[in-house]
């Protein structure tokens, strides 16, 4: 009888291929908005599943058979790391959809198709453009999967290229570590413009094709705020209400949306918003994340309160929750 709460991984080693030292990990990468310190944007989920310990080599057109517990309905990741003949190692992974039922899943080694190179610079207010340093972006590709590109001396980076395929993937996040070492930069950054090429990746997505793929990235300080107040029509706040911020651009940009939550004044504040136009709502019951559904978006189409953030500007205004009207 098979476990009803177990995803169940078939790793294969297509034939004419060697794979040594392979290591078998195992995540939950749910979607999940965060806000960290003024930081924001959309991360992986947090696993507490334990690390599995298979380790060994696979001969060409082998396989190996890993079955994983799932405490929960989600998204979840396999990921296999290995040696190819030459020694150099990739990573292999698959994305696992699991709804609580016993789950099959496969994975099949295979070679990077491409790497991504990444310039990373901050713009100053007279145009010059300096090295940004200690900084990483996270894109998903479409419609599942992720790729980061972290940093390297001067501000140009090399991403990972054992993660990278070829295929379309959002912005959702910038983080930034030690920033407060670095001299003349701010806290209040945000994306200005990430081109490749020609075509706006903010907009468009990033295009991953075979072979080199070069990343333009340049960040400005100046990053709008909204503060203010949630409150029932009779004048109570609302304490641990939902407040989220919905870029109007088209193609609604992951890394512009906001969210954060009210306290026991039902005081919310928003910060490191690109500047550009939005509609604001805010609820008192909502389901983490629900907002990032079409569907559940659709019955408040227009019931947001449409706003435009100039850099800099810190806005101020009271909501009422949109569920209770």
């Amino acid at each position: 009888m098979r476990p009803p709460q177990t995803i169940r991984v078939h790793v294969v080693n297509p034939p004419g291929q060697n794979a040594k030292d392979v290591e078998f990990t195992f995540t939950n990468e749910t979607r999940v908005v965060f806000d960290a310190g003024g930081r924001y944007g959309v991360s992986d989920g947090i696993s507490m599943l334990p690390p599995p310990s298979f380790k060994g080599r696979l001969m060409p057109g082998g396989g190996v058979t890993r079955t994983m517990p799932a405490a929960i309905p989600g998204t979840y990741r396999a990921y296999v790391s290995w040696r190819d003949r030459s020694g150099e190692r990739h990573l292999s992974s698959a994305q696992i959809e699991f709804n609580g039922r016993f789950t099959d899943a496969r994975l099949r080694l295979r070679l990077p198709e491409a790497t991504l190179l990444c310039d990373m610079t901050f713009e100053r207010p007279d145009r010059t453009r300096h090295a940004m340093p200690g900084t990483r972006i996270t894109f998903f590709e479409r419609p599942s999967g992720s790729l980061s590109c972290g940093r390297a001396p001067y501000g140009t980076a090399i991403s990972d290229p054992r993660q990278i395929r070829t295929g379309v993937y959002d912005l959702v996040s910038l983080s930034t570590e030690n920033i407060d070492d670095v001299p003349d930069i701010p806290r209040d950054i945000y994306v200005s413009s990430i081109r490749q090429g020609t075509r706006d990746v903010v907009a468009q997505g990033l295009q991953i094709t075979k072979g080199e793929n070069r990343l333009e990235l340049v960040v400005r300080a100046g990053a709008g705020s909204i503060q203010g107040r949630v409150s029932h029509k009779d004048g109570r706040p609302v304490h641990d209400a939902a407040v989220v911020l919905v870029p109007e651009a088209k193609g609604r940009p992951l890394i512009a949306y906001r969210q954060g939550r009210t306290d026991q004044h039902g005081d919310f504040d928003l910060r490191g918003i690109i500047p550009g136009a939005y509609r604001i709502y805010a609820w008192s019951n909502i389901r983490p994340n629900e907002f990032m559904n079409p569907e559940f978006m659709k019955q408040f189409e227009g019931r947001g309160q449409l706003l435009q953030i100039a850099e800099r500007q810190q806005a101020s205004m009271n909501l009422f929750p949109l569920d209770e009207q």
